[in-house]
């Protein structure tokens, strides 16, 4: 018999132990020797992170000036501030325009001198990954005191999650953990498995507040952040937690290094020098061993390369919460093994425990895991405990097995249906397999025991955050700086990105050239002359559907095709108009050099009007280019919002070509007759990009001379400035509108 092991806290249930050299934990059962090895023991209460309101003000940052300086990546040289106001008799928290943000409890702090009041006795303070409690001179340390980041523990209630059927319209669960309430701690290292459909990843964004579950809680650190569908709470923790999905959400084209640059400069504070943002991304690559491979483009990497990439991405911001989405699929079995390792070393560093939760199939490695999570189909919980007592739980030999005997089970409504495998009988109900783990001793030991205990809850002080409808157009000074910044990055990867596609680079520029070079061979020289004027009106028409088909084209798929990353960053705080803007000023720049080419290559051959419309200062060719680039610019907005609001590029794709056909069938220049199509032609870029070239060329002038007396002039074409002035700004109109939309829609998405 091996030797009493004599604790305080029992590592599974977190429950004092009383008795020297007891063996078992007299609340849960659990050996305790065996909890020693792999788990950090729970945070202690007394060594909360404490601000003694000692003075007034109290400033905080990551400065060595501040009264409390917080030593990380996220945190603002000048952060935030605590003041104490006579004439209220409350404290307040001012932030100072931080880039991250200041939080109490869930709420976010406005920037600006009006700060928000807190109540000490109650309230949490978060900045960044650090929870800070308020108290009086004798009730803290000194507030120069070191600070350890939050150690968070993850509690579910009641989850439920259901879908419609699409055939039967019936509701179906597709979670369901009502009678199984789950805890995630600091220092644990969970898994969810199950077979395919089971409700893994299901559960991890329920818990992440991306697919909310309809009904039940998820408390972070006792506080309920997502609640009966309601997760705007949870926005508080996203600079504190991680989310690496299934798939490689990256951009293939960029470096390691440059990746984790551009995510540093969206998640860290803007404040940190070039220097100091290197030796961040340095450490965090150096740690997925991938700071050797640093210049190599993303798509030169291996699998496991690329995985860890992702992970990378999210470890950057040193999260205190990390959630992972098959981070070993494809991998071969030595590179699993790493990576479940290195996953388990992150969690149980005694030095810095986090909680780090991840959905996987291959369980060959599971062990690694402090508990797993085995789903049942229907997302109810078969087993939850240690991955080496799941064996003699389900009476297997090995995790394959596991699978096979779970899956055999059906969700209530769906086990009365025929099972081919057994003989025409009706698969058995997934509830008798949760009700035989919930008699178990193992759903005591690792479910019942370690439950959030109703004292543990934090009472709220304050009232959900509604939903912000979007961020567009606050304009107070930190979100206009935090507007331009982005704007900048954004504009400089997305060009950087363009550029490094070499091919479709090229195509791009080549199609002004490709349209000019169509035009000389259908073209007189003389079309803008009058004994050569009866194809003007052709040709003009040619130039403004290119410039409008060309917007259109090259903007469709943009934002489509990126939306996971998207996604990601938004979670980051990413300004939907910003990313919306940094996409239509590289193409608007690409789109100018194609117009200029377009008219420079044309020029070759047709001799264009020396004079425009506009007075004696501007030459025709001027104008044709501005008229031109407007009208690209009205596509690219177009294309933007096509983009934006659709899910996939094929349906983008699809929807594309009838917007095309519309451009070129009520340009004006056909159904002339019908009245219907006159009002139809209002709302498209081709007919004002056509009218707009036609008053240029003084169209009416030089039909007027081919057809004499007879012709009537068209007043789509009228030669005065003020005409040639509201066809561009009927075609800046739209692209501000669509710029605008599409900015909204992006806003929309989580």
């Amino acid at each position: 018999m091996s030797d009493p092991v004599a604790t305080l806290t029992c590592l599974n249930c977190w429950q004092p132990v009383t008795a020297v050299g007891s063996q078992f934990c007299p609340v849960c059962g659990v050996h305790l020797g065996e909890w020693l090895a792999t788990t950090v023991p729970p945070p202690d209460p007394t060594t909360a992170n404490l601000i003694a309101l000692h003075r007034s003000p109290i400033t905080i940052g990551r400065g060595a000036d501040n009264d409390v300086r917080l030593n990380h990546p996220a945190v603002s040289e000048r952060h935030t501030r605590l003041e104490w106001r006579a004439e209220s008799g409350v404290w307040f928290v001012v932030d100072e325009a931080s880039a991250r943000g200041t939080f109490i409890n869930y709420r976010q702090v406005s920037h600006g001198p009006e700060g928000q009041a807190i109540q000490p006795a109650t309230d949490t303070l978060w900045i960044a990954p650090y929870a800070f409690r308020l108290a009086g001179d004798e009730q803290s340390p000194s507030p120069t005191s070191h600070f350890e980041p939050a150690h968070l523990r993850l509690d579910t209630q009641n989850l439920v999650r259901t879908v419609k059927h699409a055939g039967t319209g019936k509701t179906t669960p597709i979670l369901n953990l009502e009678t199984t309430p789950l805890s995630f701690r600091p220092g644990e290292f969970t898994a969810l498995v199950g077979g395919s459909g089971a409700g893994k990843t299901t559960l991890m964004k329920a818990l992440l507040g991306l697919e909310v579950a309809q009904q039940g809680t998820v408390y972070v650190s006792g506080r309920p952040f997502i609640e009966n569908g309601q997760s705007q709470r949870f926005a508080a923790m996203h600079t504190v937690v991680g989310y690496v999905p299934q798939d490689d959400i990256v951009h293939r084209e960029l470096t390691p290094l440059e990746a984790l640059d551009y995510v540093a400069r969206f998640r860290l504070s803007p404040d940190l020098s070039r220097e100091e943002r290197l030796a961040y991304i340095q450490e965090t690559l150096a740690t997925v061993e991938l700071w050797p491979h640093r210049h190599k483009l993303i798509r030169q990497l291996s699998g496991g390369q690329r995985k860890r990439v992702n992970i990378a991405l999210e470890l950057l911001a040193q999260p205190r919460l990390l959630f992972l989405d098959e981070p070993t699929s494809g991998l071969d079995p030595g590179l699993d093994l790493a990576m479940m390792e290195l996953l388990r070393h992150w969690a149980t560093d005694p030095a810095d425990p986090r909680t780090i939760i991840l959905v996987t199939h291959a369980t060959e490695n599971v062990t690694a895991c402090k508990y797993v999570a085995f789903l049942a189909p229907g997302g109810y919980v078969a087993y939850f405990g240690p991955p080496q007592k799941a064996l003699a739980f389900f009476g297997v030999n090995r995790f394959a097995e596991i699978y096979r005997l779970v899956g055999q089970y059906q969700p209530p409504g769906m086990a009365a249906a025929p099972n081919g495998d057994n003989d025409g009988a009706a698969p058995p109900d997934v509830q008798e397999l949760v009700n035989r783990f919930q008699a178990s001793r193992d759903h005591f030991q690792f479910v019942e025991s370690r439950r959030l205990a109703e004292s543990a809850v934090s009472p709220q002080t304050d009232a959900p955050p509604s939903r912000p409808a979007n961020r567009l157009f606050h304009v107070d000074a930190a979100t206009r700086q935090r507007f331009g910044r982005q704007l900048g990055v954004l504009t400089g990867r997305y060009f950087k990105l363009i550029r490094r596609d070499r091919m479709n680079f090229m195509v791009m520029l080549a199609q002004g050239l490709l349209v000019a070079g169509l035009l000389l061979a259908v073209a007189r020289p003389d079309t803008f002359q009058v004994k050569g004027a009866e194809n003007a009106q052709t040709v003009l028409f040619i130039m403004a559907c290119a410039a409008v088909w060309l917007g259109i084209l090259n903007a469709t798929k943009e934002i489509v095709k990126e939306q996971d990353i998207y996604g990601r960053e938004r979670r980051y705080g990413l300004n939907a108009a910003a990313y919306v803007l940094s996409k239509l000023l590289v193409l608007a720049a690409i789109g100018a050099f194609q117009m200029g080419t377009l008219l420079f290559i044309t020029s070759w051959q047709i001799t264009f009007p020396g004079q425009g419309a506009l007075t004696g200062w501007s030459p025709a060719w001027l104008e044709w280019f501005i008229t031109l680039e407007l009208a690209l610019m009205a596509g690219l907005a177009l294309g933007l919002f096509l983009s934006a609001s659709t899910r996939t590029v094929d349906a983008a794709t699809a929807v594309m070509f009838v917007l095309l056909l519309i451009q070129v069938m009520f340009a004006g220049l056909f159904f002339q007759d019908a009245a219907w199509a006159d009002v139809l032609s209002n709302f498209t870029f081709s007919r004002w990009a056509l009218e707009g070239v036609g008053t240029t060329a003084d169209l009416n002038g030089l039909l007027a001379g081919v057809g004499g007396a007879s012709y009537r002039p068209d007043a789509a074409y009228t030669f005065t400035p003020l005409h040639l002035l509201a066809r561009w700004g009927v075609l800046f109109g739209y692209v501000v509108l669509f710029t605008v939309v599409a900015s909204l829609q992006q806003a929309r998405k989580r």
